[in-house]
């Protein structure tokens, strides 16, 4: 929406001064009226798409702010215009201030409207001259609510000055100035995007891509007498690591909600002494690993789930992972591989990818063996994903990801294509690009079926 919004921006210019204008209709440019002055249209000249136009006709409002410039050019996407806006609404501006200084974008915020309805009060100081003349797209109603009039900056100084806000003018008052603007068709290109809503079948539905061989690794472990073991998650940077460890936690453990988890996030200038300092600390006991042991085997002796988890674990020196295993680990996994409890004691250790040697002195399993607690099994995740998954995700889930998909995807597919063959092809296509990893086509995934990977996702990681 705010790229439709640029390409719809077009940049005026008198001699010495320049603003912004936006094309509304079909060879219609919006702008202010103090934009173009008393200029014969021979001065102004409209820049748009590498080229430059100069009105064949200029119709400026007596009274209003305002001027409607015509061209000979129609070819182009235009905004759709809407009076709808209420206080607090966010809105999204882009013009062109002298030579560029600062940014051509500016958030701000609708304070109110005048007693004449004339003007609306914006909240932003990022406001400037050259952004006179700029629409202002409703960040809720995803159409353009008024335009920029002018910046209002406060004197600090001397001559020094701050901008704190501006004065616009509304779409209703566009409308009573030039009626014609309000029965325009939309442009196809411009396009309401669905308001973002989470959905809970979809979320669900995500948590059943790809990693089955780890999932099965640590749902075999889980089935054991005594599910007591230590996994090494481990692969490429951004491969996916937090991901399925929390889907491991979520979707596996049974009473994960009530289970006792511990996280540390490790620097590399920590020692062993660290480590007994920070778990020592969050389980409340002195910084020995006996205590620490000991207390972990209480927890789960209640019958709660109990999990250790170090992540970033290559930043640690080899002998201090030793260490851990050794003095930690090993002492415990020895004592609880004969208890009779049925929930998990487990040991996360997560190798991130940030380091290319990782923890590869690290003698591992790659299948849970009960007899061999001790030694971690290694979960290796795969740089990409692999295209058989994604095409049998998608298609298992159809009926849930079709209703998600986001109108720029379904506007613009071919002839005869389906929806979810169009998501399919964008998601194949997006995964086989150079450097893009699984959380990369993960994030893609959610955009298109208009979710957000950070807020409806990442966010919520319980460990």
């Amino acid at each position: 929406m705010y790229q439709n919004l640029i390409k719809c921006t077009a940049r005026i210019t008198i001699p010495d001064e320049q603003g912004t204008g936006f094309f509304v209709a079909p060879g219609l440019v919006l702008t202010c009226r103090h934009v173009v002055k008393e200029t014969s249209t021979n001065d102004i000249e409209v820049f748009w798409g590498g080229n430059r136009y100069t009105p064949t006709r200029v119709e400026c409002h007596p009274e209003l702010d305002l001027a409607l410039l015509s061209v000979d050019f129609t070819n182009h996407l235009y905004v759709l215009l809407d009076a709808d806006f209420n206080p607090f609404d966010e809105c999204f501006a882009y013009g062109y201030p002298p030579d560029n200084v600062g940014s051509n974008s500016a958030l701000c915020t609708v304070e109110g409207i005048s007693a004449d309805e004339a003007s609306m009060s914006l909240v932003s100081q990022v406001i400037r001259p050259g952004l006179s003349g700029a629409p202002l797209l409703n960040k809720k109603t995803q159409k353009v609510c008024g335009l920029i009039r002018k910046e209002l900056q406060v004197r600090l100084r001397g001559s020094i000055l701050q901008g704190f806000g501006g004065v616009g003018i509304p779409v209703q008052k566009i409308f009573e100035v030039y009626p014609k603007l309000k029965s325009i068709e939309p442009h196809p290109q411009w396009v309401i995007e669905k308001p973002h809503k989470t959905d809970q079948k979809f979320i669900e539905a995500l948590h059943e891509l790809n990693y089955r061989d780890e999932v099965g690794i640590f749902a075999e472990f889980l089935g054991a007498d005594a599910p007591v073991g230590a996994f090494l998650i481990c692969g490429e940077e951004q491969a996916g690591q937090s991901w399925l460890l929390n889907r491991l936690w979520r979707d596996e453990v049974r009473a994960s909600t009530s289970g006792v988890k511990y996280k540390l996030k490790v620097t590399k200038k920590w020692t062993i002494e660290t480590i007994w300092e920070r778990v020592g600390g969050v389980l409340g006991v002195a910084p020995d690993p006996d205590l620490i042991a000991q207390r972990m085997y209480e927890y789960w002796q209640k019958s709660e789930p109990v999990a250790l988890i170090l992540y970033y674990v290559e930043k640690l020196n080899e002998s201090v992972v030793e260490e851990l295993i050794g003095r930690l680990w090993n002492p415990l996994a020895n004592c609880a591989r004969n208890s009779s409890a049925e929930v998990p004691l487990l040991l996360f250790l997560v190798d991130t990818g940030s380091r290319d040697r990782g923890i590869d002195y690290l003698s591992y399993q790659l299948n849970y063996e009960s007899n061999s607690p001790n030694i971690p099994v290694r979960l290796r995740l795969n740089g990409t994903f692999v295209r058989e998954d994604i095409n049998s995700w998608a298609n298992t889930n159809r009926m849930i990801i079709e209703p998600l998909l986001s109108n720029c995807l379904t506007q613009n597919m071919s002839a005869g294509t389906t929806p979810i063959q169009a998501f399919r092809t964008q998601i194949q296509n997006y995964n086989l690009r150079e450097d893009t990893s699984p959380e990369d086509v993960l994030q893609k995934i959610c955009e298109l079926c208009n979710h957000d990977w950070e807020e409806d996702f990442a966010s919520k990681f319980v460990i």
